[in-house]
């Protein structure tokens, strides 16, 4: 169970950090991909941090969907 807290959790900080806010800009996909990776083993499971990019892809240009 717990890995599947650390999925949502990846997620989660990823779409904070592509999603334009009234207080803050949207960070490019490789700026949020950089800063995931430099949370990993400290906030972020390794393994999980490590498949997560993997899934969405190092050179996206952005979040998909509205």
């Amino acid at each position: 169970m717990a890995w599947k807290r650390g999925i949502m959790a990846l997620a989660d900080v990823y779409d904070a950090l592509v999603s334009e806010r009234p207080y803050k800009k949207a960070f490019s996909h490789a700026d949020a991909v950089k800063i995931i990776q430099d949370s990993k083993g400290s906030q972020f499971d390794p393994a999980l941090t490590d498949e997560f990019i993997n899934i969405i892809g190092e050179n996206r240009k952005g979040p998909a969907g509205p």
